[in-house]
């Protein structure tokens, strides 16, 4: 573990502090992330909503389109040789 000082939970921007106190407590990596993230909390945010939770989603949504279209073009270019 990091030596450097964290903040605690009750001064963290909302959405850091939504996700501290969304995680359970047995979930120390999810709590000291978003502790750490502190100085650059949209940094966290958009590393989260724009890529993890699309290829990390239960739904498996966003993967699936992504997948699909990664198969689509690997399938043209097979097609398209001689």
């Amino acid at each position: 573990m990091s030596r450097i000082a964290m903040p605690e939970p009750e001064v963290l921007p909302s959405y850091l502090r939504a996700l501290h106190d969304g995680a359970p407590e047995r979930d120390w990596s999810t709590r000291h992330c978003a502790r750490a993230f502190a100085p650059a909390p949209e940094l966290l945010e958009q590393y989260l909503t724009g890529f993890y939770y699309n290829w990390h989603s239960s739904s498996g949504a966003a993967a699936g389109v992504a997948v699909c279209r990664l198969a689509r073009r690997s399938w043209c270019a097979c097609e398209s040789r001689p």
